[in-house]
């Protein structure tokens, strides 16, 4: 069998055929992944944006912004998300990072934060940049606050992106290896079929080639 050429063009022709099917199954199921994670990122931002914004409307439409470090605080150490709490005019009110509203007001003004001004026109707000105060690329989603139809401050949730890196190449990583797991199945099991497939053939051939030779005491006992 090993030294049959039909065993190895039908057996090789399989296999590319798994490897091909394998990589294509990997590359669409790891894009349709990949999607799906970073859209379920997106809202977790989004929700804790919103969250933040509802807890803190109260106090920033009573001007009373002594608590909102605390409340900010409280809430990010919950989430495991960075959040932040501005004013309408750029002003950094609370920030889950700083352990002081001391700390917080040296923050600079982030008027310009493209983010924040897209909340402040439509509500919400995207962005994938580099953060200055924290050295580091984050993605950051946006909320406006409002009060009585009235916009009284921007909420912001952000991760950084290293991190929506390791969930998105943990799920790269899990979807490659079931295919290459599948795919050693699939050829371990090809080899089997096409070897039984094949080893009748043979032994007709080499009985058939025996008999060309003269000898006609050949004998096969094939199923």
């Amino acid at each position: 069998m090993w030294s049959s050429r039909l065993f190895w063009k039908i057996f090789l022709t399989c296999v590319a055929l798994i490897v091909v099917t394998a990589a294509v199954f990997g590359v669409l199921v790891t894009h349709r992944q990949e999607g799906q994670l970073r859209t379920q990122l997106d809202e977790r931002l989004r929700v804790a944006a919103v969250l933040l914004g509802h807890l803190v409307t109260d106090d920033l439409h009573e001007g009373m912004v002594g608590g909102l470090q605390q409340t900010t605080r409280d809430l990010g150490e919950q989430t495991k998300i960075r959040l932040t709490v501005v004013a309408m005019d750029g002003v950094v009110l609370a920030d889950s990072e700083k352990e002081s509203a001391q700390a917080v007001a040296e923050m600079d003004n982030h008027r310009g934060r493209p983010e924040l001004r897209a909340a402040a026109e439509s509500r919400f707000g995207r962005q994938e940049r580099y953060s200055t105060t924290m050295q580091a690329p984050f993605v950051y989603y946006a909320y406006r606050i409002d009060y009585e139809g009235e916009p009284i401050g921007l909420s912001r949730a952000s991760l950084p992106a290293s991190f929506i890196e390791e969930q998105v190449n943990r799920i790269r990583q899990l979807v490659w290896l079931l295919a290459t797991a599948v795919t050693v199945l699939a050829i371990a099991g090809t080899y089997a079929l096409v070897a039984r497939i094949i080893n009748p053939l043979t032994k007709l051939t080499r009985a058939a080639e025996n008999i060309a030779d003269g000898d006609f005491t050949q004998r096969i006992h094939v199923a």
